[in-house]
Formats: structure tokens, C-alpha cells, sequence
């Protein structure tokens, strides 16, 4: 055993390795123990805010002054025991103490002190990675412990285990893998959340083509609102090349999922889709697709056939011609749309620019026969984003005639969302609330709830009314352009047009004529940019009109290699106007941006910005100072920033709140 050699004590897993690994013992590094880039940081901060706000009710002044202390220690490290190819390893730790006090109205005669200690550690194992078996686990675990003189102490931990199969095989390569999560909290939080995933995975891939086939079993339990699930998926993805030089192709997928439990599901889609490339200019498609749902007193199925023709006539104008069936079946009713499409784009380079043209006009027939009392809807995707019409924490249903009293969010694991303050499901009137406008329902954020629902991706359960017998058709027309001059000036105009109109039934209100006008200019100088546009929504339901303003300008102050300071002034204008009888939204906002970058790695950013938002219900104005000086020397960083607020608010009244931010770090070996 020459390999032994290398070795003080070979002991028992050299003789194993002999016998199954061979080719590891060939290499030079064989060594009890390796560890190698081994790093961590220690370092602190210091943060004292102190804010200041007027009680509506009394008008007596709410004072609030924090002070905390938080000291940071974290170490990481990798390395291999015996050989990198055997049992290659990686750790992380840190542990947060942190210390506040509070002091202000709400605290009275006597200073409210906190204890708040995190602990994080993680371990991950890769077992002859380079092997035809590897084998991947992964452990961590969060702890936080809070103690304080005015409310029960808290302690939450999240424990998350996990292993990972890998078979290498040109012909059927498999990963087979289990996670574990568990988190329970002590104290006021009274969470306790389970969650086990199974899951086989086989991936082929070769010239024609590749498929994907996974088989994954899921158990889930959340505390609160008494949650207990079990799952089974099954998913199968093909993606195949054929023909001549591989033009054509055939995409297919299938997917059935059984959830067992407190709201049990079951569901089973296919998807066939065949696009034939005849030319270079001419492509065609054809679509399958089919879903079953059956809930507990429900079963709903969607057919939906679709085949299009795409057409390069030149190489600045293409077509496209679109049809599509589908057929909607529950226990309650039917639902049948049938729609054709045409679209033209046109795009041309001229002589001092660029135009580009778009046509695109629909014909849709909808046949409508529900006779139940109600419907539900279940797991309906939605996201609070800027992009929404009405901003960014309003969403609206896409169903009419809405029982309020059935919606339930969820968050994307089907989970209700949680307040993290309290552990306890978000509440209607405390996070959010629900509004009806005629037919139409939304949701919206309420100012308590912004920083939990703002920016995220939530599942709504409803129920609604069906209407009565009814066949509509709808016709949309859609055309626009933009002219780019140079890289000057954009003129851009977009204009949609939907009219519903009714062919038998009765109208309950629920039909609506849609034109939604889009129009404006752009105008870039150099370092300079100016936007002006207008938005007009059309609506006997919905309507609204927008115009916004916006200017941005930048200014290089230096053209030192080592000082190169940066201004930036942006402004803003935007006005809405919803229904006839709401007063009109006013925002405008400004703001100047001061970035210098000055040598040894240290900057100092600078930010004034002021709003002025008059809406229905929230009048705010505000004064906003930020500053942050950043200094990287060798292994040692530090930040120092200050903040200043001045903001009056119907709602809340006025508030001050000024914040001092220090924190130094330093690392030692890599930085991790």
C-alpha cells in the first residue's frame, strides 16, 4: 500500500479508501486535516435616534429617544480532511449582541432597556465531489434571544438540515435531496413552523434536445392560523430539437400536485407547444394546454388551444397573426373566449434617427353561464410594485363582485403572512384594507403594514358572485410609435382602445369601454435628462389621468483621477386624478445628491430630498437630510452616517426624527 505511506497513521479509512477510491491516495495531498482561506471580523456600532411626534388625539408631542450598542463577531473557514476529492468542507459563525434603551413617552419616569443576542452557524460538507457518487449536506441554525424590563422575553430558533445524492451517469444523471427546516419561538412570539421536502431529480441532455423529471414530496405546518399541509409533485419538462439544422422544436410539459391537510388540492396540468420554422422569415405555432383543480367542494377545468404565425416581410416589418379557444368548465358554470390577433411592428433607421411603429388589433367573443352562488379563487398572484396604475400598495382582484369577507393573502409558500413584530397573521384594518369601487375590488397597504407588503409577490383566496347569463364581445385596437432623434430627443405616443358590447344576457354593470392614452417626450443633453408625460385611463369603472414631470441632471465636478466629485439634481411633478368626485393627487418632489469619492477608499455621499403629496387622506410634506462618510483601510472599515427628518401628515401629525449611525469592523484573514 504505497498510497499508506504518506500517511503517520493510516488507520481504518485509508484501508477504505484504497478499497473504494483509489485514484484520490494517487495524489500528493493526503493529510489528517486541511484548513485553508480561514477568516473573521470582529467589530461594533453605535446608533442613537431620537424622534419626536405629535398625538392627533391630545396634540401633546410623543417623544421616543433610542440609544443601542451592537457588537458583531464572526469566523469562517474551509478546507478538506484527507484530500480535497474525499470530504472538502466550509463554516461560518457570528454572533450579535446588541444593547438599547429607550427612553421617551411611551417608556415613562423609568428607562426601558433591551437585550438582543443572534447567533447564526452554518456547516457545509461535500463528500467525493469528483466522484460518479457526491454527497452535499448543509446545517445552520439562527437563534435570537431578546430580554427586556417592559415585555416577556423571546427566544426564536430555525433549524435547517439538508442532504443532497449526486449520481453522474451520461445517460440518466440523478440528484436525490431532503431539507429540514424548524422554527419555534418561546415567549410572546408564539411561533412553531415545520417544513420536510423530499425530492428525486433526473436531468438528460444531449444533441436533440433535454428533459427534466422530478418527483418532490413537501409536509408544512404553521402554528399560526393552525396550518398543517402534505404534498406530492410530479414534473416532467421535455425540450426537443428536429428537422433540418434543428429548426424546429417541440416543448412539453406536465405537472400533477396532491395537497392533503388543512385545505386540500388537488391539480394536473399538460402543455404541448410545436413551433416549425418554414424560412427564415416564416414561423408558425401550435398549443395545448390543459388544467384541472378539484378543491374540497369544487372541481374546475381550463382548456386552451392557441396556434400564431409570425412573418418577416422585410427586415423592418414583422407580423403576427394569433388565434386562441378557451374553455373554462366549474361545477357551477361555464366560461368559453374565443379571440383572433394581428399585430404589425414596423422598425426603420432614417437618416437623422430612428422610427418605430406598432398595430396590433383583437376580436374576442366571452360566453358566460355560471348558476352558483359563489366562486372561489384560490391562489391568485399579485404584487405590490411601483408599476401598479395606482402606485405601488394597491393591488386590484381580477375577479368582480368580491366577498370581502373571504380574502385571505398568503405569501408564496401558500403561508399566511406574519407581522414580524408580533408572529400573529397580518390583520384587515391594521396592515391593509380592503376597498370597493362599483364592481371592483382592491387592496390596499396601510402605512403600519408598508414595510411587510411593499415590494412583495402575495396569494389572494377569494370568492365572488357569478353574473347572470351573458355573451359579450370585446374589440381592442393598439397603435403607437416613437421617433428617436439622434440620442437627443424621443417622441413617444401610445393609444388602446376596448369596447365590450353586449350580444345577449343582461349587463349588470359589469361591462366596461376602456381607452388608455399614453404620450410624451424625452429629451437626454449630455449629462441632462427631462420627461414629460401624461397617462389617460378611460374608464366607466376605473378611470384615472396622470401627468408627470421629471428632470435629471449630473454634473462631473472634477477630472482628477483620485477626486472626482458627482452632483446630481432631480426633480419631479405628478398629478392623478381618479373618479369625477375625488379631489386630485398632487407629488412633487426634488431632490440634490452629492457623491465624492476622495483617495485611500474613502467617500462621503451626500442626499437632500423634499416631498410635497397631497392625497385622498394623506397630505405629507417632508425635508430629508442623509450623510455617510465610508473609509476602507487595509482590514479595517468604518461608516458614519447621520440623518435628519422634518415631516408634518394628516395622519400622523408632525414628526422629527434625527439618527447618528457609527460602526467599525475589522477582518482578519479573507473577508467573508
Amino acid at each position: 500500500m504505497i498510497c499508506c505511506k504518506k500517511i503517520v497513521q493510516p488507520g481504518i479509512l485509508c484501508i477504505l479508501l484504497f478499497f473504494f477510491c483509489p485514484s484520490l491516495l494517487s495524489a500528493a495531498r493526503i493529510r489528517p486535516l486541511a484548513i485553508s482561506n480561514p477568516g473573521g471580523f470582529i467589530g461594533f456600532s453605535w446608533e442613537r435616534e431620537d424622534n419626536t411626534r405629535e398625538n392627533q388625539s391630545t396634540g401633546e408631542p410623543v417623544e421616543d429617544n433610542d440609544r443601542s450598542l451592537t457588537e458583531n463577531f464572526g469566523f469562517g473557514m474551509d478546507g478538506y480532511i484527507y484530500h480535497p476529492r474525499f470530504i472538502e468542507f466550509t463554516t461560518d459563525g457570528e454572533w450579535v449582541f446588541k444593547q438599547e434603551t429607550e427612553s421617551g413617552t411611551f417608556a415613562g419616569s423609568a428607562a426601558q432597556n433591551l437585550r438582543d443576542d443572534f447567533t447564526n452557524y452554518a456547516l457545509t460538507l461535500n463528500l467525493l465531489k469528483a466522484h460518479r457518487f457526491s454527497f452535499h449536506f448543509r446545517s445552520s441554525r439562527v437563534t435570537q434571544e431578546t430580554n427586556s424590563n417592559f415585555f416577556e422575553s423571546q427566544r426564536n430558533r430555525i433549524d435547517t438540515n439538508g442532504g443532497f445524492l449526486t449520481y453522474r451517469n451520461r445517460v440518466l444523471p440523478t440528484l436525490i435531496g431532503y431539507e429540514k427546516t424548524r422554527s419555534e419561538g418561546e415567549g410572546q412570539d408564539i411561533s412553531k413552523n415545520r417544513f420536510d421536502k423530499f425530492f428525486v431529480q433526473t436531468t438528460n441532455s444531449g444533441e436533440y434536445g433535454k428533459s427534466d423529471l422530478k418527483y418532490e414530496k413537501e409536509n408544512k405546518f404553521q402554528r399560526a392560523g393552525n396550518i398543517d399541509l402534505q404534498s406530492n409533485l410530479l414534473r416532467f419538462n421535455n425540450f426537443y430539437h428536429f428537422g433540418n439544422k434543428k429548426k424546429h422544436n417541440l416543448a412539453s410539459f406536465y405537472r400533477w400536485r396532491e395537497q392533503t391537510g388543512t385545505f386540500a388540492i388537488r391539480e394536473a396540468t399538460m402543455a404541448e407547444n410545436l413551433t416549425l420554422r418554414h424560412s427564415n422569415s416564416l414561423t408558425s405555432y401550435f398549443g395545448y394546454h390543459y388544467d384541472d383543480v378539484k378543491l374540497k367542494d369544487q372541481v374546475s377545468t381550463t382548456y386552451q388551444y392557441s396556434t400564431g404565425l409570425r412573418h418577416k416581410l422585410y427586415d423592418s416589418l414583422t407580423t403576427a397573426l394569433e388565434g386562441n379557444v378557451n374553455r373554462f368548465r366549474v361545477d357551477s358554470g361555464t366560461r368559453d373566449t374565443v379571440y383572433g390577433d394581428l399585430t404589425f411592428n414596423y422598425n426603420k433607421t432614417i437618416p437623422w434617427g430612428r422610427l418605430s411603429l406598432n398595430y396590433r388589433t383583437q376580436v374576442q367573443n366571452d360566453d358566460e353561464n355560471f348558476s352558483g352562488t359563489s366562486i372561489p379563487i384560490t391562489g391568485e398572484e399579485h404584487s405590490f410594485l411601483p408599476s401598479n396604475p395606482e402606485g405601488e400598495d394597491v393591488i386590484v382582484l381580477n375577479q368582480q363582485a368580491v366577498f370581502d369577507e373571504t380574502i385571505v393573502l398568503k405569501d408564496e409558500n401558500d403561508l399566511f403572512f406574519t407581522d414580524p413584530f408580533t408572529g400573529l397573521p397580518i390583520e384587515e384594518g391594521i396592515h391593509y384594507r380592503v376597498e370597493t369601487v362599483g364592481s371592483i375590488t382592491k387592496i390596499r397597504v396601510l402605512l403600519l403594514g408598508r414595510p411587510i407588503l411593499i415590494g412583495e409577490t402575495i396569494r389572494v383566496d377569494y370568492e365572488f358572485e357569478p353574473s347572470p347569463a351573458i355573451e359579450f364581445r370585446t374589440v381592442t385596437h393598439a397603435f403607437g410609435g416613437v421617433l428617436q432623434i439622434k440620442r437627443l430627443w424621443k417622441i413617444f405616443y401610445q393609444r388602446n382602445r376596448t369596447d365590450e358590447t353586449l350580444q345577449s344576457g343582461l349587463d349588470t354593470g359589469r361591462l366596461d369601454d376602456v381607452i388608455n392614452r399614453t404620450y410624451g417626450t424625452e429629451i437626454t443633453w449630455k449629462n441632462t435628462t427631462s420627461r414629460v408625460e401624461r397617462n389617460q385611463y378611460r374608464s366607466r369603472l376605473n378611470p384615472y389621468d396622470r401627468q408627470s414631470f421629471t428632470e435629471a441632471l449630473l454634473f462631473r465636478l472634477g477630472k482628477s483621477r483620485t477626486y472626482r466629485p458627482i452632483l446630481r439634481l432631480d426633480a419631479g411633478y405628478t398629478t392623478t386624478t381618479t373618479l369625477p368626485e375625488t379631489p386630485r393627487s398632487i407629488s412633487r418632489t426634488a431632490s440634490a445628491q452629492l457623491y465624492i469619492p476622495f483617495p485611500n477608499k474613502m467617500t462621503w455621499d451626500s442626499l437632500l430630498r423634499y416631498l410635497n403629496m397631497d392625497q385622498v387622506g394623506i397630505n405629507e410634506k417632508s425635508l430629508e437630510f442623509t450623510s455617510e462618510v465610508r473609509w476602507k483601510f487595509r482590514q479595517l472599515e468604518m461608516r458614519f452616517s447621520y440623518e435628519n427628518l422634518h415631516r408634518r401628515q394628516e395622519i400622523t401629525g408632525n414628526e422629527t426624527r434625527q439618527r447618528i449611525f457609527l460602526k467599525v469592523e475589522r477582518f482578519f484573514g479573507r473577508k467573508r
